[in-house]
């Protein structure tokens, strides 16, 4: 299957190390099902993501009447299922600990856009993975087709990207957009944002990535251009 072995993939030649960091996780490698949050009478919007020690809250906003409030939802078992919407306060999202951006003067956003293979940024999102592998997410729409949600591993090298794996589609639906993503342990959990604005709903889905024997420190000659 095609999702699977573009999230699999378990040593890659461009990089060297003695041994990939094991898994320790118990759900399986490839797409989990995708669980839908919403409030009643409510569009949701503007997703967020945070995983820590096993702990994952998405948190968007929800419109209803012109009047917003934050809401969000948590799971326990890694992104699996997730509780009740409940209503939060400002400081309450604050106090989120948003997960750390793998952008930085040795690796910038614009090589990630081009290494998957994208004319412009428009609402990519990335995260370091276990493996210290960078995982992007970003939505794509030809002509008259279903916007799709895409997910694409990339093995960093000391100055960019020295290898991309094949890109996997997690969703393809009208009016999906604005991708998050965030690392649990062994895998990510990504959420978007799906429907049109009056009636939206936001939608998450696991993702479960085989460990890659990476060197962060690896020569990045013939890296991806």
């Amino acid at each position: 299957m095609r999702a699977r072995s573009a999230l699999s993939l378990t040593i890659v030649g461009a990089v060297a190390c003695t041994a990939p960091p094991p898994r320790t996780t118990s759900f399986d490698i490839g797409l989990g099902p995708t669980v839908r949050l919403a409030v009643a009478g409510a569009s949701s919007l503007e997703p967020a993501v945070t995983a820590r020690n096993g702990e994952v809250v998405v948190s968007w906003i929800a419109n209803r009447d012109g009047r917003t409030a934050s809401y969000e939802a948590k799971s326990v078992d890694a992104g699996a299922a997730f509780s009740t919407p409940r209503q939060v306060s400002g400081a309450d999202l604050r106090s989120r600990e948003l997960p750390a951006s793998p952008f930085t003067e040795h690796l910038t956003k614009d090589q990630v856009v081009a290494a998957i293979g994208l004319a412009e940024p428009g609402d990519v999102q990335a995260t370091l993975d276990a493996s210290k592998t960078v995982v992007a997410v970003w939505t794509e729409q030809a002509d008259g087709a279903p916007a799709r949600v895409m997910l694409r591993r990339l093995i960093p090298a000391q100055h960019g990207i020295a290898a991309a794996l094949p890109a996997t589609e997690l969703a393809s639906e009208p009016l999906a957009r604005h991708p998050v993503v965030a690392a649990v342990s062994g895998g990510v959990v990504v959420a978007w944002t799906s429907g049109a604005d009056d009636r939206s709903v936001v939608e998450v889905r696991r993702v479960g990535l085989d460990s890659i024997c990476v060197d962060a420190t690896a020569s990045d000659h013939g890296a991806h251009r």
